[in-house]
């Protein structure tokens, strides 16, 4: 038997003898390093192109070449083109190539997706900065090949590319950071965790246990079809640092979002982020608590373990920390939990304690508890939550509640306007109608969403008595309540140092002529939204009687009531909305 050195010599020689190959149109190949080394002992040369008939398939599928001057269906006005490369004994009907086509509108051989985007450049008249390949496996290597002769190509996305006789090898064997001016990566095959590259540094996402091969595209494809799912990714070191909660902080400037849209943030490094295990949704939300202990909160250490609940679920129990944390006096307690539950949702939040290291654990003395979410643009909304309990015992659970707006009655003939603040973004005056009251679920609804989504002054105006029965009695008593609100608003002005410019009148039915009434007495107001005003005794008058378009500088109308359509004015022009078809139209 031969020495194991000599068969090392015997590999390593039949690597010194390097061989070349050259094709018309994509050029000269060789198997001399770096594309043969320690790490390729077995370097091949690539078939001729006739025996690899590359294929690209321009939806509607028509075949186009790199060395044709016919392009089909392609057109450079497009906003973007998009190449879906198959991978290692894949093909190009492959199905999830077919569902990333579908979803987006729109592989030897590298060079000759090279030469293709070059000629649909040079005769197309594209542009490379508009250019995304998106491949799979060992196609993701082949678009680097592709990207390293496209100068200025805009993206590549490498869906868990191929490892074996490419990982540890030179920059130009294998997909690298500068292939493109932004590349991202998402591996899956035979990893404990998800892993993701933006701009090449990486991106790990914990939480994918053992995954196939194919799971990297199907979480691609989950990006474009749930559309309300954040796939927000935090930037951490490792993975350790990840699953200890210290780099999952819901910061605007530092957090980014898997698929598509990767490149609208600015990412660089290692991210990470949870997702299901559920083929049918692998959308994961992400919730920041953060608890301000007490002054008089007592050294203790624990955990804590939180369950969302919703009108109609709840979540099951997450944990705090995956090893407990400590506290002391005046200590602020942050942490991220996750489930597939939407906090948008949430109506209330449990709260258990689970001491360590102490016979007796001192109770948790929570003085302020604030939660974060993120929406799928990557919007974070803040909430304080409320309890009735203010202390936490050990193996005992709280409830909390979002904290309901303080509630503050103020009056157009006092200078006492409670909580109102001028700084704030905008006022809104929201008005119910006929035989309607302040205490209208519509009315609390609209007013808990802007509050949630804006920082805004809402006021409701509560004119129960005079919007009762009869009819006649109601339209007479609208005009007094639209000179009280004019009277407000100029106290929220004269007093308050609101502007008019920031003050925006909604209102339902009946209500709409009273804001209409308000806005005529209001120069420069800014908005009055009506909601389907109400037309008899209205409907053809003078325009002093009815909401018009001049009583703001914007006036919007929707209309829904005993038509077959519906009907909205805005600026007093109009949109008819029927089943299928939108008209607009002047008044």
């Amino acid at each position: 038997m031969e020495p194991p050195i000599a068969a090392l010599l015997v590999v390593l020689g039949s690597v010194s003898l390097a061989a070349d190959v050259c094709y018309d149109d994509v050029g000269c190949f060789t198997t001399d390093y770096p594309w043969s080394d320690v790490r390729r002992p077995f370097p091949n040369l690539p078939q001729p192109p006739e025996e690899i008939p590359t294929n690209f398939y321009l939806y509607t599928r028509t075949a186009i070449f790199y060395n044709g001057t016919t392009f089909g269906d392609f057109s450079a006005e497009r906003e973007r083109t998009t190449f879906v490369i198959h991978g290692f004994q894949g093909s190009g009907d492959a199905y999830w190539m077919i569902d990333i086509k579908d979803l987006l509108l729109q592989q030897l051989v590298g060079r000759q997706v090279a030469l293709l985007v070059h000629a649909l450049c040079d005769i197309g008249g594209a542009v490379a900065g508009d250019f995304h390949l998106i491949s799979h496996s060992l196609g993701s290597q082949v678009a680097g090949y592709a990207g390293a002769r496209i100068p200025g190509l805009a993206r590549i996305t490498g869906l868990d590319p191929g490892q074996p006789y490419f990982e540890g090898t030179q920059p130009e064997v294998h997909l690298d950071s500068t292939d493109a001016e932004f590349v991202d990566i998402i591996h899956t095959d035979g990893r404990d965790l998800l892993y993701v590259g933006f701009g090449f540094q990486g991106v790990e996402i914990g939480g994918i246990f053992n995954c196939p091969h194919d799971r990297s595209h199907e979480l691609f494809i989950a990006t474009l079809t749930e559309h309300e799912c954040p796939f927000v990714s935090f930037p951490c070191k490792d993975y350790a640092e990840y699953e200890s909660g210290e780099c999952q902080r819901l910061d605007r400037a530092t957090i980014g979002r898997m698929g598509m849209d990767a490149e609208k943030y600015n990412l660089s490094g290692n991210y990470y982020l949870q997702t299901t295990g559920d083929n049918t949704s692998f959308c994961m939300h992400y919730l920041e608590v953060e608890l301000q202990l007490s002054e008089e909160q007592q050294d203790g250490m624990g955990n804590l373990v939180f369950v969302i609940e919703t009108n109609t679920t709840a979540s099951e129990q997450l944990l705090g920390w995956s090893s407990g944390t400590s506290w002391s006096s005046g200590t602020q307690l942050r942490t991220t939990v996750h489930s597939p539950i939407d906090p948008a949702q949430m109506t209330s939040l449990k709260v258990t304690l689970h001491g360590q290291g102490a016979a007796v654990s001192p109770p948790l003395l929570p003085r302020a508890v604030k939660v974060t979410r993120v929406d799928s643009q990557l919007t974070l909304t803040s909430q304080d939550l409320c309890t009735e309990t203010e202390t936490l015992q050990d193996k005992e659970t709280m409830v909390l509640r979002p904290t309901v707006p303080e509630r503050t009655a103020i009056y157009y003939n006092s200078t006492e306007l409670g909580d109102f603040s001028a700084q704030r973004e905008r006022t809104v005056v929201i008005c119910h109608g006929f035989t309607d009251s302040g205490a209208s679920g519509w009315m609390n609804r609209v007013k808990d969403l802007l509050l949630e989504q804006y920082d805004f002054n809402v006021i409701l105006v509560d004119w129960e008595a005079g919007a009762r029965t009869p009819y006649l009695q109601a339209t007479a008593n609208a005009q007094l309540v639209g000179r009280q609100i004019a009277l407000l608003v100029h106290t929220l002005t004269d007093v308050g140092g609101a502007s008019v410019a920031n003050i925006h009148l909604m209102a339902h039915s009946l209500g709409c002529h009273v804001i209409g009434y308000a806005g005529a007495r209001i120069p420069g107001l800014a908005r009055i939204t009506g909601l389907d005003p109400a037309q008899p005794y209205f409907e053809e008058t003078q325009p002093e009687v009815h909401l018009d378009a001049t009583d703001a500088e914007f006036v919007d109308i929707i209309h829904t009531d005993g038509r077959d359509i519906i009907y909205i004015g805005i600026g007093f022009m109009a949109v008819s909305i029927c089943v299928n078809f939108i008209l607009f139209y002047t008044v």
